[in-house]
Formats: structure tokens, sequence, C-alpha cells
């Protein structure tokens, strides 16, 4: 198994390498990388102009570290605004389901309202943080966790940039 992406390819599965595993359970991923599997909602039926523009996701339970098959789906068609739908299933069943509105954007003369605070650095301004340690490989040690202020086992407030060092699915396209 590639150590340079959450997951290989295997038809229409998808087998998760150590690096989905979360820090509670050996045998269970992190939810983040099967949440990310919802871009099957981005490449379902695309349309032009369209944009996801919510989405909420269900965890059902624990996903284990074993195959998975997404799918998705256009429940409520529209001109405008469309209803979608995903499913994320083990060999047990479905363990993630969500749900995304899809608008069709156009322009606006709307003028753009100014930003009420300033945004924060960005992450060159920030001190790398290890995950906190579990033993053994797996989400935590896939990601770049750059800390304006705290950290994982400082107690208080905290802010941190984070992002996936491995690619989704190996041999795709990363996203932007």
């Amino acid at each position: 198994m590639s150590q340079e992406a959450f997951y290989e390819p295997d038809g229409e599965r998808l087998v998760p390498s150590e690096l989905t595993r979360g820090p509670w359970d050996p045998d269970a991923q992190h939810a983040g990388p099967p949440a990310a599997l919802g871009r099957a909602i981005e490449r379902c039926e695309p349309r032009e102009g369209g944009q996801v523009a919510r989405v909420t996701l269900e965890i059902l339970g624990p996903v284990p570290l074993a195959p998975l098959t997404a799918s998705a789906r256009v429940v409520r068609p529209g001109r405008s605004v469309e209803l979608l739908e995903a499913s994320l299933s083990a060999p047990d069943g479905e363990v993630m389901h969500a749900r995304a509105w899809r608008l069709i954007t156009r322009p606006t003369d709307l003028d753009p309202r100014p930003a009420p605070d300033p945004p924060p650095p960005g992450p060159d301004r920030a001190q790398e943080r290890d995950f906190f340690p579990t033993g053994r490989p797996g989400y935590h040690t896939a990601m770049d966790s750059r800390f304006l202020r705290g950290a994982f086992l400082e107690p208080g407030p905290a802010m941190v940039w984070m992002r996936q060092r491995p690619a989704l699915v190996a041999g795709r396209p990363r996203a932007r």
C-alpha cells in the first residue's frame, strides 16, 4: 500500500492506507479522509455554473479500515437549485451520508462588502507542531499542522493551518 495517498483505487472501491487511521481506535479511520470522499457530490452530474453551497455530513458509525465505495445522485433536480446526496459504504453497509445543495451561479450587480476582520497570517508565519503522540502512523502523521497560537496539547484556544501531505486517492488529481 502506498504511503503517498490516503486511498488506492481498486475498481469501484477505495482501499484505505494506514494514513487514514484515527488516533482513537486502531481499526477505524479518522473521519477526515472519508469525509473528503464526498467529492463524489461535486462530480455528480456536473452542471455549467454549478457551485456546491452547503454540505451536511452524517457519520453513521466507525469507518473501518476496509475498502469503501462512494456514490452520489441528484435527489431533487432544478433549474437553479438542486439537492444532491452521497453515500459512503464499507463491507457491512453505509458508514457516512451527505446531502448538499448545488446552486447555479450568475453574475450580480451587488457591491462586494469588505471583510469585517483581516484574515489571519498565512501558514508561512506559523510554527509547525506535531499532533499528540499515538504510537502508530495515521491521519495525524499525514497532516502538516502549523500553529499561529496554541497547540494540540495546550489548554485553551488555538489557531492552526492544516493541510494534508498525501493525495486523497492515488493517481487522481489533488483538489484545489
